[in-house]
């Protein structure tokens, strides 16, 4: 009964809300020529980069200067003019080439899209849907009084298994559970998810996220349609979390994460 889809059904289409994506030559002043030639299959500049970046340690070399780069600069500056941007734009040839994301940005509102069973990115849901799929995991695994999940899995779920300070494929200090996402404490803008201490879900591509915090019995749903920059959270779904975890009272987000207090269950 929850309203979630992996693999949307054919009745249901007519209450998809059009995806968009972020506007980046707009966001970043990217000129128009440029970015036609950076983003169009058919343009000399597209396929200049693509044979570029075929040679596997040019590719390599070429993800990691963007990372440093990126990395080195204010959040609030933007990102320089040209491939560093480009990496980080989903629809962008270069982005395309590294991240190996078989073209879904530019078909994510199509029916095949919609209808396809993609774990990692294929799931369609209200607000209210995802934070009802993320109760039970809230709730120590227990779904309308019936246990659905242990609470050795739910431990699982809720202890950090992987942390790195530099994510290969994200550009970022990220960190894991077994299955879930944990805060990722991060200067990149765009790339940063603050939740509880406890808590574990999944951000989102655009600033989406949905996550369980069983130390305040907490299910958390966000979703959109106009996509914001970064692979974590960007700033609209990140106040919404704050807002919450203020009113349960937590301390404070300091360490990393939006610590327990004195309103925490378990």
């Amino acid at each position: 009964g929850i309203d979630l889809f992996l693999g949307l059904p054919a009745n249901e289409e007519h209450r998809v809300s059009r995806t968009r994506m972020i506007d980046f030559p707009a966001e970043f002043g990217i000129p128009p020529r440029l970015w036609n030639a950076m983003s169009d299959p058919t343009s000399r500049g597209y396929k200049a980069i693509a044979a570029i970046l075929s040679v596997p340690a040019i590719r390599s070399v070429a993800a990691k200067a963007a990372v440093k780069q990126a990395l080195r600069r204010d959040p609030d500056d933007g990102i320089p003019l040209g491939i560093v941007r480009s990496l980080l734009d989903p629809r962008s040839a270069a982005f395309g080439l590294l991240m190996n994301s078989g073209d879904h940005f530019n078909h994510v509102n199509s029916r095949a899209a919609h209808a396809g069973e993609i774990p990692a990115g294929g799931a369609c849901a209200s607000a209210f849907g995802l934070a009802s799929m993320y109760a039970p995991l809230a709730l120590g695994g227990v779904h309308h009084g019936a246990r659905i999940v242990s609470e050795e899995a739910i431990a699982r779920m809720r202890i950090p298994q992987a942390a790195t300070a530099m994510d290969c494929v994200l550009g970022g200090p990220t960190s894991y559970t077994l299955g879930f996402s944990k805060s990722w404490p991060n200067t990149l803008r765009g790339g940063s998810v603050f939740i509880g201490e406890d808590a574990f879900g999944t951000p989102g591509a655009g600033g989406q996220m949905g996550f369980a915090d069983p130390a305040y019995g907490l299910a958390f749903g966000y979703v959109m349609n106009r996509h914001g920059a970064g692979t974590g959270m960007n700033e609209r779904g990140q106040s919404l979390v704050d807002a919450v975890y203020r009113c349960l009272g937590s301390p404070g987000r300091e360490t990393g994460c939006w610590r327990r207090g004195a309103s925490a269950v378990g």
